[in-house]
């Protein structure tokens, strides 16, 4: 089942272009699909979720560390209880195993106080006060030094990663386009409309621009007019995943006390069984940064060492950063352009962008359809999608029976994380499929285990090839520029090949 085309169909007309292929766009986008419209998102990378929501840890935020009187506040806690229904009609795996803010000292126990008093206002569920004996029963590896926490059960975990996969794949089921390796390149405007979306593929004709393309969300608004309401900063954070082998290190979110700029250096479970470690916060000029440091190491392990003791970097199987777009009043900005009567700015959406992305996406809706843009409901809307199977996880009649009918079931490809031939293939034959290995790694986690792909990537290369109907030297990690396998001479493809594998 290969194929000679990689590249998405790229239409001609639609109604709403979304712009950013992470998770707030196709949360966007999803719900734009219920509607009897045509809608295309537009992604630069070649997959989805490259950029600020790769660099996501997952927790989906109850909403109690947010202002009453901010868009975070009137977002987040709604957004939050909207997960159960959206992953169970995606079939993504999500859960609540709840979150406990840690106060170390007598003065920040008084402060919990506060966070009590948003979650009250922000409408966050089952909020209860704990002393330290209550504290330690909850999480038995704390710190003695923790006074007093705040347990919140609400809090969720879902991969970010996988949902953005799933919502697309749903979308493009109603009717949606999803176009990647497409990059914008300008606006073609008549008087002050958008009217076309000029991008490196040719030209899509749209009535309306929703702009959520998270980093470079003031550069897409400065493209379609000079002057812009809004400023992006950037702030860095480093993370750490540690191997399963210590996944109940913790039992619940464990955070410190927040301050201005970031919730903390925290310890969470992941929904894939790991535990997650960070993020540090510092500002930086180059989104593109994503490096991660020794010194960056040293500070997340040291903080976190401060709530739970036994944390240590050499539990770690491998760490990243992430770029979270900031706005210049530290506060989403969800509006149409002043300037522009058909763009609307979905910008500065970081944490607790993840927990109010679905109250995100339905109040851009609203903002959407208040510009003008005609929404009525189509009666066959299918909210409803399979998940890739994933082989380890089956009952042995259903492995047994899936094996009879097609034997990659049976060859397990990633030792670390248990998957098959067969989901590796299920992966790139999809709507919206894998074409390179970091879209393998997100949809099926093979090359995400303790040994980080060093046992299965030679095979995961050689599907890719065989599946995309490419030679080997075209496939990459994350699209061009990241080729594994370099033509030339026996010392070049030695060291270049080696060189890019890393």
């Amino acid at each position: 089942m290969a194929t000679s085309n990689i590249l998405d169909t790229l239409p001609e007309r639609v109604d709403v272009i979304v712009i950013g292929g992470g998770l707030i766009g196709t949360l966007i986008l999803r719900f734009l699909s219920r509607f009897k419209i045509q809608v295309a998102l537009l992604e630069k990378e070649i997959d989805l979720a490259m950029g600020v929501t790769k660099g996501n840890g997952g927790v989906v935020h109850p909403g109690h560390a947010v202002k009453p009187e901010t868009l975070k506040g009137k977002l987040n806690a709604r957004g939050c209880l909207m997960y159960d229904r959206i992953c169970r009609e995606l079939d993504v795996p999500f859960a609540r195993p709840g979150m406990l803010m840690c106060a170390l000292t007598d003065e920040q126990a008084s402060e919990l106080k506060v966070y009590y008093e948003y979650g009250l206002k922000n409408g966050v569920p089952g909020m209860e006060l704990l002393n330290q004996e209550q504290v330690r029963a909850i999480e038995p590896n704390i710190s003695p030094e923790v006074k007093a926490g705040l347990f919140l059960p609400s809090a969720g975990m879902v991969n970010p990663m996988t949902l953005t996969v799933a919502l697309a794949e749903n979308a493009v089921k109603n009717g949606a386009y999803v176009c990647r390796a497409t990059e914008v390149i300008s606006f073609r405007k008549e008087r002050d409309r958008i009217a076309g979306v000029v991008t490196n593929r040719g030209e899509i004709k749209a009535k309306y621009v929703i702009n959520a393309a998270g980093l470079f969300a003031e550069h897409i608004a400065r493209m379609a007019h000079e002057e812009v309401n809004f400023k992006i900063n950037f702030r860095k954070g480093e993370q750490w995943i540690l191997d399963k082998e210590f996944g109940k290190l913790v039992y619940h979110h464990v955070y410190p006390l927040p301050t201005a700029t970031t919730k903390g250096i925290v310890l969470c479970p992941t929904i894939d069984g790991n535990v997650y470690v960070g993020p540090n916060a510092h500002w930086v000029q180059d989104m593109e940064d994503v490096s991660t440091t020794k010194m960056g190491q040293e500070e997340v392990f040291r903080e976190a060492s401060r709530l739970i003791p036994e944390a240590r970097s050499n539990m770690a199987i491998t760490g990243y950063a992430g770029i979270r777009p900031v706005a210049h009043h530290e506060d989403f900005i969800i509006e149409p352009s002043p300037f522009v009567p058909n763009l609307l700015n979905v910008a500065g959406i970081q944490s607790p962008g993840l927990g109010a992305g679905p109250a995100i996406a339905e109040y851009a809706v609203r903002q959407l359809e208040r510009m003008g843009c005609p929404l009525e409901e189509k009666p066959d809307f299918d909210p409803f999608r399979e998940s890739i199977p994933h082989f380890v996880s089956l009952p042995h009649y259903d492995q047994n029976n899936l094996i009879f009918h097609d034997q990659s079931w049976g060859r397990v490809i990633c030792r670390c994380e248990n998957v098959t031939e067969a989901e590796i293939r299920e992966a790139i034959r999809r709507p919206v499929g894998a074409k390179t290995v970091d879209g393998i790694k997100i949809r099926t986690r093979a090359g995400m285990g303790r040994c980080q792909g060093g046992f299965c990537r030679s095979r995961v290369l050689k599907i890719l090839a065989e599946e995309l109907g490419i030679p080997l030297e075209q496939v990459t990690k994350k699209g061009h520029g990241s080729e594994f396998v370099i033509c030339g001479t026996k010392d070049l493809r030695r060291t270049e090949g080696l060189k890019n594998a890393v």
